[in-house]
């Protein structure tokens, strides 16, 4: 079973230590330990690399023998290092020594990557870390590393554990300034250091401070940083440890949803605030049609949930005159930074889309709403395209009780029609072990 949150999550790193990517990358897995996903999480990872070996420019990367697959299965749930369970699969021993011809021979390769098993996001980050660390690497030094391939693979594996766990941004302790060598300590310029140089075995590495670098904003780090609230709910912690540095050196994450400040929280939406579920604002846009056709409704409709709106439907009015016409309704966020921007863009496709000649604009909407997450169960279908896996789409509280759970409709329905087998059979079968499974989770989490 596989979870994949919907919340805005943050990432606070602490590299007092120095910072690379192993040690990162393990802190990452530790993370989700927690979860009764961490399998699934890990063989994730392990198809997304397969899936974009070809375009990470390992020498000779073929002849290597058999792409590797993580077996984590036999591993206990405690603080493991991912080098623990790349010498169980044997991946350390034939990527120790793999080389690369050049970072930019990896950033040319990596660009024609169309897998689909990687996001936008992992591609878009790990284009900008491999140029960072190339834009220092002026001798051509890092290709020479005897690790380079290892290197890669856990900077990649990074990006793609962080996009799983939905967390996307990342503040971190300040970075000892004597970790990093000549010539890549130019990665540390406009970041947050620590010049105090007691920590003498500290150890960096590009790939580690470059992953810092593309995953927040550069000068975010200080423990009260902005992305860091004094009201934040804790959903996970991990530690890891690099065992090819001199010395063991560990790294940890803490990652944490961020809550409404209270100083900045509207009045009006404290009133609503509860520990059960979460608070928000939106916008609400909405305009009276009276000349269109429903095929031109079901088209804005889908530019604009294309485009950034968390929904936009529909609602049956009477004008003047007794005209039946429609109100076209539009919801989006407000809470992110560019949240004008997109408000923007959606009241731009209303009028090129539309028959209107204004909009009405309801900013700061107070909005109540469950906890959501899309979990991805095993039926026993297994003969069939999808070979029985179906999402489920869960709403809790934020105390774990789940209060409503839907299988994916489009899902459902491909197994039903290769089976023969009701729809409505197998809905609820998919249903059924989404509870089992989320109970057992609860019950290894508490020990009840």
């Amino acid at each position: 079973m596989s979870l994949v949150s919907e919340q805005t999550l943050h990432g606070k790193v602490d590299c007092r230590h120095g910072i690379n990517e192993e040690a990162l990358f393990a802190a990452c897995v530790d993370a989700n330990w927690s979860n009764a996903s961490a399998s699934d999480l890990v063989d994730g990872i392990a198809k997304a690399i397969n899936s974009a070996s070809d375009y990470l420019g390992l020498v000779e990367y073929r002849d290597v023998g058999p792409k590797w697959h993580w077996n984590i299965s036999k591993m206990s749930k405690g603080r493991n290092t991912v080098i623990e369970i790349l010498q169980q699969s044997g991946l350390s021993t034939r990527l120790d020594t793999m080389k690369i011809q050049s970072i930019s021979h990896v950033i040319q390769s990596f660009s024609k990557c169309k897998s689909t098993e990687i996001s936008e996001w992992v591609k878009t980050k790990f284009l900008e870390l491999l140029t960072q660390v190339s834009d220092c690497d002026t001798e051509g030094s890092f290709r020479e590393r005897k690790d380079a391939g290892l290197s890669l693979i856990f900077a990649f594996g990074t990006l793609l554990l962080l996009d799983q766990l939905g967390v996307h941004q990342l503040s971190y302790s300040p970075v000892p300034i004597a970790s990093l060598e000549a010539p890549y300590a130019k990665l540390l310029v406009s970041m947050m250091v620590n010049m105090n140089d007691t920590e003498i075995l500290a150890k960096s590495t590009p790939l580690g401070v470059g992953l810092l670098r593309v995953c927040s904003n550069k000068t975010s780090a200080d423990p009260g940083h902005s992305l860091f609230s004094n009201r934040m709910l804790l959903r996970g912690v991990g530690h890891g440890e690099s065992l090819r540095m001199h010395a063991a050196q560990q790294v940890s994450i803490s990652i944490a949803e961020t809550l409404q400040d209270e100083a900045t929280t509207p009045s009006f939406t404290k009133r609503f605030a509860s520990d059960l579920w979460m608070n928000d604002t939106i916008v609400h846009m909405e305009t009276n049609l009276d000349d269109t056709t429903g095929e031109s409704l079901a088209f804005a409709i889908s530019l604009l949930l294309d485009n950034g709106a968390i929904d936009a439907f529909v609602t049956p009015i009477v004008m003047k005159k007794g005209r039946p016409a429609h109100t076209l309704h539009c919801l989006c966020k407000d809470e992110t930074k560019d949240g004008s921007a997109k408000v923007k863009k959606l009241l731009e496709l209303i009028f090129r889309h539309t028959t209107t000649l204004g909009i009405r604009i309801y900013d700061d909407m107070p909005r109540a709403k469950l906890c959501r997450s899309t979990v991805t169960v095993q039926t026993p279908y297994v003969d069939t395209s999808r070979g029985g896996k179906v999402d489920v789409k869960v709403s809790s509280f934020r105390t774990g009780e789940v209060i409503a759970a839907k299988a994916e409709f489009d899902h459902c329905k491909d197994i039903a029609m290769e089976t023969g087998i009701p729809l409505s059979l197998v809905s609820d079968h998919a249903l059924k072990i989404a509870r089992k499974e989320h109970q057992s989770s609860r019950t290894e989490t508490t020990g009840l």
